[in-house]
Protein backbone atom coordinates (compact mmCIF):
# COMPACT_ATOMS: atom_id res chain seq x y z
CA UNK A 1 0.00 0.00 0.00
CA UNK A 2 3.00 2.13 0.85
CA UNK A 3 4.22 1.75 -2.63
CA UNK A 4 0.91 2.62 -4.30
CA UNK A 5 0.89 5.77 -2.00
CA UNK A 6 3.72 7.19 -3.03
CA UNK A 7 3.63 6.01 -6.24
CA UNK A 8 0.42 8.04 -7.05
CA UNK A 9 2.28 11.00 -5.18
CA UNK A 10 5.04 10.83 -7.91
CA UNK A 11 2.07 10.49 -10.75
CA UNK A 12 0.62 13.90 -9.32
CA UNK A 13 3.57 15.51 -9.32
CA UNK A 14 3.85 14.64 -12.85
CA UNK A 15 0.52 15.74 -13.61
CA UNK A 16 0.08 12.27 -14.65
CA UNK A 17 -3.59 11.78 -13.31
CA UNK A 18 -5.02 8.67 -14.82
CA UNK A 19 -2.06 6.96 -12.93
CA UNK A 20 -2.38 8.60 -10.32
CA UNK A 21 -5.91 7.69 -9.07
CA UNK A 22 -5.42 4.07 -9.63
CA UNK A 23 -1.93 3.95 -7.40
CA UNK A 24 -4.51 5.76 -5.12
CA UNK A 25 -6.95 3.21 -5.73
CA UNK A 26 -4.85 0.26 -5.03
CA UNK A 27 -2.93 1.58 -1.89
CA UNK A 28 -6.64 2.08 -0.65
CA UNK A 29 -8.12 -1.38 -1.53
CA UNK A 30 -5.11 -2.82 -0.37
CA UNK A 31 -5.41 -0.91 2.96
CA UNK A 32 -8.81 0.15 3.75
CA UNK A 33 -8.38 1.03 7.09
CA UNK A 34 -5.46 3.46 6.57
CA UNK A 35 -7.44 6.97 6.17
CA UNK A 36 -4.07 8.63 4.49
CA UNK A 37 -4.62 6.81 1.49
CA UNK A 38 -8.54 7.43 1.31
CA UNK A 39 -8.45 11.17 2.13
CA UNK A 40 -5.06 11.28 -0.86
CA UNK A 41 -7.66 9.53 -3.28
CA UNK A 42 -9.93 11.96 -2.51
CA UNK A 43 -7.73 14.61 -3.58
CA UNK A 44 -7.41 13.17 -6.11
CA UNK A 45 -10.81 12.55 -7.16
CA UNK A 46 -11.62 15.93 -6.71
CA UNK A 47 -9.62 16.37 -9.81
CA UNK A 48 -11.51 14.70 -11.68
CA UNK A 49 -14.59 16.47 -10.47
CA UNK A 50 -15.86 13.69 -8.34
CA UNK A 51 -16.55 15.15 -5.51
CA UNK A 52 -19.57 12.58 -4.47
CA UNK A 53 -17.06 9.78 -4.23
CA UNK A 54 -14.41 12.37 -2.72
CA UNK A 55 -16.90 12.88 0.37
CA UNK A 56 -17.74 8.94 0.26
CA UNK A 57 -13.88 8.32 0.71
CA UNK A 58 -13.52 10.37 3.18
CA UNK A 59 -16.47 9.88 5.05
CA UNK A 60 -15.10 6.21 5.16
CA UNK A 61 -11.73 7.07 6.36
CA UNK A 62 -13.10 8.89 9.61
CA UNK A 63 -11.16 11.42 11.70
CA UNK A 64 -7.66 11.50 11.66
CA UNK A 65 -5.39 11.11 14.30
CA UNK A 66 -2.51 13.25 14.69
CA UNK A 67 -0.41 10.44 13.13
CA UNK A 68 -2.06 10.28 9.98
CA UNK A 69 -2.78 13.74 10.19
CA UNK A 70 1.05 14.08 9.65
CA UNK A 71 0.84 11.62 7.43
CA UNK A 72 -1.51 13.31 5.08
CA UNK A 73 0.46 16.42 5.03
CA UNK A 74 3.47 14.60 3.83
CA UNK A 75 1.24 12.72 0.99
CA UNK A 76 0.38 16.67 0.01
CA UNK A 77 3.51 18.43 0.35
CA UNK A 78 5.15 14.97 -2.18
CA UNK A 79 2.35 15.38 -4.50
CA UNK A 80 3.39 18.88 -4.86
CA UNK A 81 0.66 20.26 -6.54
CA UNK A 82 -2.59 19.47 -4.73
CA UNK A 83 -3.80 23.34 -4.09
CA UNK A 84 -3.19 23.78 -0.35
CA UNK A 85 -4.84 26.89 1.64
CA UNK A 86 -2.70 29.36 3.72
CA UNK A 87 -2.36 26.63 6.55
CA UNK A 88 -0.64 24.34 4.41
CA UNK A 89 -2.79 21.48 4.93
CA UNK A 90 -6.21 21.72 3.81
CA UNK A 91 -6.83 21.89 -0.31
CA UNK A 92 -8.68 25.13 -0.88
CA UNK A 93 -11.12 23.37 -2.43
CA UNK A 94 -12.87 21.62 0.81
CA UNK A 95 -14.76 23.89 1.97
CA UNK A 96 -16.67 24.29 -1.30
CA UNK A 97 -17.44 20.34 -2.39
CA UNK A 98 -18.69 19.81 1.77
CA UNK A 99 -22.65 19.30 1.12
CA UNK A 100 -25.17 21.59 2.78
CA UNK A 101 -25.41 21.43 6.27
CA UNK A 102 -22.16 19.06 6.76
CA UNK A 103 -18.89 19.39 7.75
CA UNK A 104 -15.94 20.37 5.23
CA UNK A 105 -13.19 17.87 5.07
CA UNK A 106 -10.95 19.98 7.30
CA UNK A 107 -13.13 19.61 10.09
CA UNK A 108 -13.51 15.52 9.63
CA UNK A 109 -9.88 15.51 9.41
CA UNK A 110 -9.93 17.12 12.69
CA UNK A 111 -12.49 15.66 14.36
CA UNK A 112 -13.82 18.98 14.91
CA UNK A 113 -17.54 20.26 14.77
CA UNK A 114 -17.76 22.91 12.49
Amino acid sequence: DFYFARLGAAYVRQERWEPALRSLERAAAIAPDNPVHRYALADILILFADGERARQEVAGAGPLDEYALDGLRRWRARSGVIPLTDAGMLPAYEAEIAPPGTAPFGYMARGEEP
